[in-house]
């Protein structure tokens, strides 16, 4: 017997043109470092929250706000600066 999964696949294979951000914004998954066209990267299988940082925000304060290590919150997110309005993925 066969079983259909129909799950997000476990990788993609980046098209002419696309960006780190634009690969992010279609998977809500964050995507560290620079990609080029016909790389294979791996999507992460877990669930994020997309954040937008206010003023004021570090990784401390987003990681109390939402419970989670602040240490996995910046390996998320590739340990790159915090500022408004910038996109942090949270982890469920």
């Amino acid at each position: 017997m066969y079983q259909l999964v129909l799950e997000k696949s476990k990788y993609y294979r980046v098209k002419k043109g696309q960006t780190a951000l634009m690969i992010e914004k279609a998977f809500s998954v964050p995507v560290n470092g620079n990609v080029y066209e016909g790389m294979i990267i791996a999507l992460p299988q877990q669930t994020f929250t997309v954040y937008r940082a206010a003023a004021g925000d570090t990784y401390k304060s987003v990681a109390a706000k939402f419970g989670v290590d602040e240490e996995l919150l910046k390996s998320v997110n590739g340990n790159r600066a915090v500022y408004p309005t910038c996109r942090l993925y949270i982890p469920r």
